[in-house]
């Protein structure tokens, strides 16, 4: 939506300043919640799920090569 409809600006300043803010957004948002929904569940650390999806992620490039 915003590559069509905003100006490049908004866009330029989306895809390269907040990018990576919000996806660290969406990974404590995750991790809050599923605390909160499963209280009764054994919960890995923050920082164990990031190196595991850190983990998956260079498996999936390096299985592309």
């Amino acid at each position: 939506m915003l590559f069509a409809f905003a100006p490049l600006g908004v866009w330029s300043w989306f895809a390269n300043v907040l990018n990576v803010p919000l996806i660290l957004l969406m990974f404590v948002a995750e991790y809050a919640y599923r605390v909160w929904r499963y209280p009764n569940f054994s919960h890995a650390s923050f920082f164990t799920a990031i190196r595991a999806a850190r983990e998956l992620g260079r498996a999936a490039v390096m299985q592309g090569r």
